[in-house]
């Protein structure tokens, strides 16, 4: 009967688990209307979710994690003091979300609902193949004269997440979008998703057909970060088989990439691949080159600014002026963001903990550093739920805090590790 009963409760856990990872997918381009400001509504879910896994006494506070985060938050409030005092201005809402964001970070699971690891990334992969499926279809319609419309256009726009290019075209004047799946905020969004649910697939049971199916629907996204998460994601799963059999695996994907260089896709990315690093407003150059240059050079013009920061929000608000001044759409990665706007003490600190939390004792290395590199540099992601949230469940809400078996990905085998605290 006690057996039975905990198999119950263990199925009603992974049910709130999957619903974390569903939530962090299929509702990212919804919002909860606050006045004039929206909050993501994922941010709102996976709050009351993890609320229900606390209340049935299934979440532990990681005494390290909660150190690092309780001082990165003081230096941050401290930091936003006096920018404010000084006259930049901060933006309350900004430096509060940053709080309640990062919260859940210190929290982890029990050990006995950590064997749930695998399931969760099963289901995830399960999604993402759905997600790739219905991806696919978007680009072949449209490809076969369907003119595009959104399912969502109906959804009153404040209930909307504001502010992102959900319907990409190709290129200008096109009439052709880049694939979202529709329930994606950007293409690149679900570039990177699905760049991460091949990693995955690859350390959890690399079914070809998957692998195939993520890599097409990538393709239909036009979008080069999910690439770079790729090829940075295979660069650490080969280096941690240690053998060279797996490389044979990867010979379907050099032949599917020769066939797509040979169609109009494969053209188009190689056009939009080549010339991403030679123009000042390329999205590449938005991403990876301006943030980090006008951050070192308002640090360098001003003492107070490395050491306080502009204050919290401001990172937007000077994106917003450099799109209205230049038609540049910067986009303010992790670190540039919180340097900027708490300055090099509190922001490096705060980025210290994110590094800590995303690869502290989580069960794989290679999902761990695929799903931080994806935060930190691809998606802009500081303060964006569906991205964040997923990174969270999948490295720091499994991560261990004692003795334990962990889940091993080589096979599928299990271990014993030796926590330090």
């Amino acid at each position: 009967m006690r057996v039975s009963a905990r198999k119950s409760s263990r199925v009603r856990s992974l049910t709130v688990l999957k619903a974390m990872v569903t939530a962090a997918i299929v509702l990212q381009r919804f919002a909860v209307p606050l006045g004039s400001e929206q909050v993501s509504f994922v941010l709102v879910a996976e709050i009351a979710l993890l609320g229900v896994l606390f209340v049935r006494g299934e979440l532990l506070l990681e005494r390290k994690r909660t150190l690092w985060y309780l001082i990165a938050v003081a230096a941050c409030l401290a930091a936003a003091a006096i920018a404010s005092d000084s006259g930049d201005g901060s933006s309350l809402p900004s430096i509060l979300l940053l709080i309640a964001m990062y919260a859940p970070f210190c929290l982890t699971l029990t050990p006995s609902l950590r064997r749930l690891y695998r399931p969760v990334l099963e289901f995830f992969t399960a999604l993402m193949a759905i997600v790739a499926v219905v991806a696919v279809l978007q680009m072949l319609l449209q490809l076969a004269g369907w003119s595009y419309s959104d399912p969502l256009a109906s959804v009153p726009s404040d209930v909307l997440a504001q502010g992102y290019n959900t319907a990409y075209p190709l290129e200008y004047g096109s009439a052709i979008v880049k694939s979202n799946a529709f329930v994606f905020l950007e293409p690149s969004f679900l570039s990177q998703f699905l760049a991460l649910a091949f990693i995955v697939e690859l350390t959890t049971g690399a079914r070809l057909w998957r692998l195939l199916l993520y890599f097409g629907a990538m393709l239909t996204t036009v979008s080069g970060t999910g690439v770079i998460l790729l090829v940075f994601g295979l660069v650490i799963w080969l280096f941690k088989r240690a053998d060279t059999r797996p490389v044979l695996f990867l010979v379907p994907f050099v032949v599917a990439v020769g066939v797509t260089l040979a169609t109009p896709v494969g053209t188009l990315f190689s056009t939009r691949i080549s010339g991403e690093g030679s123009t000042q407003t390329s999205s590449s150059n938005a991403r990876f080159v301006q943030p980090y240059e006008r951050v070192y050079d308002d640090l360098n013009q001003s003492v107070p600014h490395s050491v306080v920061g502009r204050g919290p929000g401001f990172a937007e608000r000077d994106a917003d002026e450099v799109f209205v001044q230049q038609g540049i759409p910067i986009v303010y990665p992790v670190v540039p963001k919180l340097t900027f706007e708490y300055g090099l003490f509190a922001g490096l600190l705060f980025a210290g903990f994110i590094v800590f939390a995303f690869l502290n004792r989580t069960p794989s290395i290679v999902i761990a550093s695929s799903a931080l590199l994806m935060h930190f540099l691809l998606s802009g992601s500081l303060l964006q739920a569906h991205t964040l949230y997923l990174c969270y469940i999948l490295t720091s809400l499994f991560a261990a805090t004692e003795v334990e078996k962990r889940w091993d990905h080589r096979g599928g085998r299990r271990r014993v590790m030796v926590a330090t605290s």
